[in-house]
């Protein structure tokens, strides 16, 4: 085990934290009383290697709607390969999917690309599906006690977006993920029962863990921060660590169906906002969510200013877990849009390590796909769906 430990802002901006959960396609949303200082050296946080091999319990339930599944024996967990694939994951293919698969069949993934998951944490068994390299990390804010409505929850939410990321192999079925060469950190929050929310504390700790860590390429954050509930102090310390963060951003823009256009400052969310500047925090990625008809989810909050970009993110077959048995389930949500933004940056950077973050994110805006008869522009900044395929052949022929 492993001991881890401004700019000004328009007017005192006020924000409540959520994670933009895909359960049942609704977004959780509460107000938590979030008044303690954060000291990036107070944070508590403990990390260990995972070998896959030895995880066979399973501490976790599934609560994400499922509209379909389909059922596999723990013990018949070999990684087939992609040419046995028998789920059904049009976000993978051309059209309105992500062309994930025509773009794996030209990229050339060399180096290590470390990807970081804020959320609350994958269980043993989940870990057996992910890529080689797992590393789990606890991380909290010792000002904010542990206890019976504060504390770390399993879940299979953090496993549905890191299978899409990095997934290996799902027995006959063949369930594969976009990138291969990942070492996958899940950094686990804890939630606060009473608010439904994570601990907003937790969040910007862990933020500052991947700071303090240093090599974290890609961080994953489907969470939220409406502007009206928390103080100027942690609105400048979440924006100080995003900053900060030299790597790439990539967060949900939740699932409440809202033009972020009309909305007036106090019901902003961060940091999905956080990238309409561009100058300031040119490193933040917000994400909606698409369908296979190429148009927005019916769930996905939008903006020309404030999303990026979309990507997949309805009935998206990823892993689940349920009493040690793992089923293959299709979810929808922004989360799930923001594993192939996630996985397609991994993609890029893996590809040419020397790409930075702002270039991974112009080029991945620069090669979308436009959404359907070129309708809904004003969705999001870049204007479409996120293309892989034309991303990695950009990268290719620098």
């Amino acid at each position: 085990m492993k001991k881890n430990k401004v700019i000004s802002l328009l007017g005192a901006l006020l924000l409540t934290i959520s994670l933009f959960s895909c359960r049942d396609n609704e977004v959780i949303i509460d107000e938590p009383q979030n008044k303690h200082e954060i000291d990036p050296i107070s944070a508590s946080s403990s990390q260990k290697n995972i070998d896959s091999s030895d995880n066979t319990n399973n501490n976790s339930s599934s609560t994400d709607s499922s509209l379909s599944s389909s059922n596999i024996s723990s013990s018949n967990n070999e990684s087939t390969g992609r040419e046995n694939i028998q789920f059904d994951q049009w976000a993978y293919e051309d059209g309105y999917g992500s062309y994930i698969n025509a773009a794996k069949e030209i990229a050339n993934e060399d180096s290590v690309v470390r990807i970081a998951i804020i959320d609350t944490g994958i269980s043993p068994l989940g870990q057996q599906y992910l890529g080689n390299s797992f590393n789990e990390v606890e991380v909290i804010d010792e000002n904010i006690m542990t206890d019976d409505v504060i504390h770390f929850i399993n879940d299979d939410h953090a496993l549905n977006i890191a299978s899409i990321i990095t997934g290996k192999g799902f027995g006959d079925l063949g369930f594969y993920g976009i990138a291969d060469n990942v070492e996958l950190y899940s950094i686990k929050i804890r939630y606060d029962e009473t608010k439904g929310n994570a601990v907003f504390e937790d969040v910007v700790k862990a933020i500052e863990w991947c700071n303090f860590f240093g090599g974290i390429d890609i961080i994953s954050f489907s969470g939220g921060f409406y502007a009206g509930d928390l103080s100027f102090y942690q609105m400048e310390s979440l924006f100080n660590a995003i900053s900060s963060f030299n790597g790439l951003f990539i967060v949900a823009s939740g699932n409440d169906d809202t033009n972020f256009e009309n909305l007036n400052s106090f019901y902003r969310t961060y940091p999905t906002c956080f990238s309409s500047n561009y100058e300031q925090t040119p490193r933040i990625i917000a994400v909606g969510s698409s369908n296979a008809l190429g148009e927005k989810a019916s769930h996905s909050n939008y903006g020309r200013s404030d999303i990026t970009i979309f990507a997949p993110g309805e009935e998206i077959s990823t892993i689940f877990t349920n009493e040690n048995e793992p089923f293959i389930a299709t979810n929808s949500g922004t989360s799930i849009a923001v594993a192939f933004v996630t996985g397609t940056a991994a993609l890029l950077k893996s590809i040419n390590i020397y790409l930075s973050a702002e270039d991974i994110k112009d080029i991945i805006c620069q090669t979308v796909t436009p959404f359907a008869f070129g309708k809904d522009y004003d969705l999001c900044t870049s204007g479409g769906i996120i293309n892989a395929y034309e991303a990695v052949n950009y990268v290719n022929n620098l």
